[in-house]
């Protein structure tokens, strides 16, 4: 009976032993997996958030690009046709009226174009120089 005893005693000890090993051996691990989905969600999102901010700036050039090219031939076809609407000129580009809108009150406001007279019969003048 002793040893039947100590045999429980020493499979207990054992069980123990061997439980906290496999814990430890346990944590290790998903410690390690843990560490690395971590790794790949802040890669992940590190990754995005550059983009992001890569997009914004690109738009932004794009669209300062885009407005001084649509500036420019505005400007280019009110030198010949100084009496043009903003949407006989948007039609002319394939652009909308907000858009040509937008280039003439830049023109405006940067003392390039001048529009005088009135609405209807008026007339767009170029200042050089500017």
């Amino acid at each position: 009976e002793n040893s039947k005893e100590n045999s429980k005693e020493n499979n207990k000890e054992n069980s123990k032993e061997n439980s906290k090993e496999n814990s430890k051996e346990n944590n290790k691990e998903n410690s390690k997996e843990n560490s690395k989905e971590n790794s790949k969600e802040n890669n992940k999102e590190n990754s995005k958030e550059n983009s992001k901010e890569n997009s914004k700036e690109n738009n932004k050039e794009n669209s300062k690009e885009n407005n001084n090219e649509i500036s420019g031939k505005i400007i280019d076809i009110l030198q010949a046709e100084p009496e043009l609407s903003i949407e006989k000129i948007a039609k002319r580009l394939q652009v909308t009226n907000g858009t040509v809108r937008y280039s003439i009150e830049m023109l405006k406001r940067t003392g390039v174009l001048e529009h005088i007279g009135p609405t209807k019969k008026g007339k767009w003048v170029i200042h050089h120089g500017k």
